[in-house]
């Protein structure tokens, strides 16, 4: 089993136990991003901002998703969100993708 492979199946378990956990998601977003599962992972982020709309790592991680889909208005929508929500490391983002 690979690590990623590894990874999902805890993080499933993980969600399983505890399904109102933001941090689960917010984990296996990031670990679908990483295997190019795109539109997997932003669900995920999706599902982490839903329960908890003031995670800006979640509001960040899915800003890089949809930069992958070439979707960069929404992308610079959810590094403003992340950067608003004190995550400084959305400014960067921001000044690459978003500056006209």
């Amino acid at each position: 089993m690979k690590d990623l492979d590894k990874a999902l199946y805890d993080l499933n378990i993980a969600i399983g136990l505890n399904p109102q956990n933001p941090n689960y998601y917010n984990l296996r977003g990031e670990v679908k991003l990483e295997s190019n599962d795109i539109l997997g992972s932003i669900e995920d982020f999706n599902k982490a901002i839903l329960i908890d709309d003031s995670f800006n790592l979640a509001f960040y991680n899915r800003g890089l998703s949809k930069i992958k889909l070439n979707k960069k208005d929404e992308a610079c929508i959810d590094f403003q969100r992340a950067l608003e929500l004190e995550y400084k490391e959305a400014s960067k983002m921001i000044e690459k993708h978003c500056k006209k």
